[in-house]
């Protein structure tokens, strides 16, 4: 089972190129921190700083304190309304942004391997899917 990721802001912040929305996935079990909205109070939640600064700690029970508790869904992979990111050609269009190639640097960095996000370019209903909180820690 895969996690979605939610917010879209970090593929907008670096791809105003490509403005078309998509609905990002993740097979990890962790949090994505790249995937955070930016929320004031909350400096390392923003994109912008992890791709101006070399390392950045994203402490998820700091964000939770913050603005209550967060959630994701489950999906399953195996539907054919998602497809891998990494063999995408989506992400083959965007081979050539240096801003782009630096964000994926960024997400593997804080532990958001991008080889194991999903998209699905339409819209994809979440009734089936399981509704997971963040529990700490």
């Amino acid at each position: 089972m895969a996690r979605y990721i939610g917010s879209l802001e970090a593929v907008q912040l670096v791809a105003n190129v490509e403005r078309e929305q998509k609905t990002w996935f993740t097979e990890k079990t962790n949090y994505p921190k790249t995937a955070l909205p930016s929320i004031s109070g909350v400096p390392e939640s923003n994109l912008g700083v992890h791709l101006s600064l070399k390392s950045v700690h994203v402490d998820l029970d700091k964000v939770g304190n913050y603005v209550g508790s967060f959630f994701r869904f489950g999906f399953e992979s195996t539907d054919s309304h998602f497809k891998k990111w990494w063999h995408s050609d989506e992400r083959a269009s965007m081979n050539s942004n240096q801003l782009w190639s630096r964000m994926e640097r960024v997400a593997n960095k804080v532990g958001d391997d991008v080889r194991s996000s999903w998209i699905s370019p339409n819209d994809v209903a979440l009734e089936n899917f399981s509704l997971e909180i963040f529990a700490g820690g």
